[in-house]
């Protein structure tokens, strides 16, 4: 063991464990709904060396404290931690520096080499990304198929424990993760609230989602006082506001706006109201489109239950359905719509089918503990 005096010791405890403590304690009445901390724990917490008392303990109650940080904060904040392996700092204080591990160093590492500084902050700032790392929208449960001769059936859960219908964007990952974990089929069939939907397999990572038909009729989505439909170009007050509104059902409820600039919205507050007004009885997810040309178009989306998010299959085939209604855009054609989380291309078929292609892309795979 190493001759660690108690002072020494606990000097330690205060730097690794006390500290991210206390800096988080200070920080949290500054914190927003998307915010995140990122503690640096190490792969000494569960695999020790001799003489490393200490440290140790210290990167231990690290893991320990992420746990119960994350338990504190759920819902609010998204806490995390990195466990690295050897991370070679030299080249930070010692110019000229020449690294010195062996072969065997490299070989207990299944990347092959050494770690840097740098590949601990690539991987912080992936973890901090709430649109695109392990923060989500909403929780998807791949469950056994209803259907004769489906692959599986998907359920989704928004930020608010609603359960929604339909997730173009989740269907996708959905096929993506049983391609990649045994029912490597170009076709899946998926089970949905919506029905059952085909996926299949365009290219690595890249899927094309027959969608279903579409509806602007009022029962389906379902949408009072405004008619029965169709519910195509038509005057909305929202609160202080009159906006023009086409509504479109895909399995689940969208009213479509056509905007001059979707990036200057303060979507935060234009959003709620239109998720509840009182003319959508189940709510509705609301899509703001900017029109670029005949078949390119920018879009932002509120969607009920999860607030702004940053892409929404189902959102963009309701505002190419919508925008192919108003004559903006063509049926029968590629239409790129580019979100914030990325692009995603429609197709509005013969008897208002649509096509959704998009790619999924795993970030990570790991075991939650709830």
């Amino acid at each position: 063991m190493t001759p660690c005096g108690y002072e020494d010791f606990l000097a330690v405890l205060k730097v690794g464990v006390a500290a991210p403590y206390y800096l988080t304690q200070q920080f949290l009445p500054y914190f927003n709904s998307g915010g995140c901390v990122v503690n640096l724990s190490s792969t000494r917490a569960v695999q020790s060396q001799e003489n490393t008392e200490s440290y140790t303990a210290a990167k231990g109650g690290v893991a320990a404290l992420t746990h119960a940080m994350a338990v504190s904060l759920a819902g609010r904040v998204r806490v995390n931690a990195i466990a690295p392996g050897w991370i070679d700092t030299g080249a930070y204080y010692r110019e000229g520096y020449v690294p010195g591990d062996s072969p065997a160093d490299r070989r207990q590492h299944p990347s092959g080499r050494i770690g840097v500084p740098e590949d601990i902050a690539a991987l912080s700032q992936r973890l901090s990304r709430r649109h695109f790392s392990i923060g989500a929208d909403g929780i998807i449960c791949i469950c056994a198929p209803v259907t004769a001769g489906a692959d599986a059936m998907m359920r989704i859960f928004n930020a608010d424990g609603s359960e929604g219908k339909m997730c173009g964007n989740g269907i996708r990952c959905v096929a993506e993760w049983l391609y990649t974990h045994g029912t490597a089929k170009p076709k899946l069939a998926i089970d949905t609230l919506s029905g059952l939907k085909t996926v299949a397999r365009m290219g690595e990572g890249l899927w094309q989602v027959e969608m279903g038909t579409y509806t602007a009729m009022a029962a389906a989505l379902p949408a009072v006082n405004m008619g029965e439909g169709p519910l195509v170009d038509l005057p909305l007050q929202v609160e202080e506001n009159l906006w023009r509104v086409t509504c479109i059902s895909v399995g689940n409820p969208h009213c479509v706006t056509i905007v001059p600039d979707v990036d200057s919205l303060k979507l935060e507050e234009i959003g709620p109201a239109f998720e509840h007004h009182a003319n959508f009885p189940e709510r509705i997810n609301t899509e703001f489109v900017q029109v670029v040309d005949a078949t390119h178009l920018k879009m932002r989306v509120w969607e009920r239950g999860s607030g702004e998010t940053w892409a929404c299959g189902t959102g963009t085939c309701a505002t190419v359905a919508a925008l192919t209604e108003l004559g903006l855009c063509p049926a029968g054609e590629d239409v790129h719509v580019q979100l914030r989380g990325g692009e995603l291309i429609i197709r509005v078929l013969p008897d208002k089918k649509l096509l959704m292609t998009g790619s999924a892309v795993t970030v990570c795979e790991g075991i939650a503990e709830v």
